[in-house]
């Protein structure tokens, strides 16, 4: 008696087809994930090297810390003398 494989190869062809689309899943799950972190990386790092942003993080902190000493918020923000402090909190560092 022989034995009939009749539609044998087409499941094979079919498992084939939906190992590789799964395979293809899993690759484009991975390099989205790499992709992610290579940026956050990449952000953090340029925050870090960023000689605007490191001076203006310095600035922040003692313009809080000017702040801190005044006597209310509202003298803080309108005194000429706390002037340079005030705009150093509330300021964005513009990027390149």
């Amino acid at each position: 008696m022989a034995l009939d494989y009749g539609s044998v190869p087409q499941w094979i062809t079919a498992l084939i087809a939906a190992t590789a689309g799964y395979l293809a899943f899993r690759s484009i799950q991975s390099q989205r994930s790499i992709a992610r972190r290579r940026a956050a990386f990449d952000l953090f790092l340029k925050t870090e090297t960023d000689e605007k942003m490191i001076t203006a993080y310095d600035h922040f902190h003692d313009g809080v810390a000017a702040m801190r000493e005044a006597s209310s918020t509202e003298h803080f923000c309108s005194s000429e003398e706390t002037r340079k402090q005030y705009l150093s909190i509330r300021k964005i560092p513009k990027r390149a």
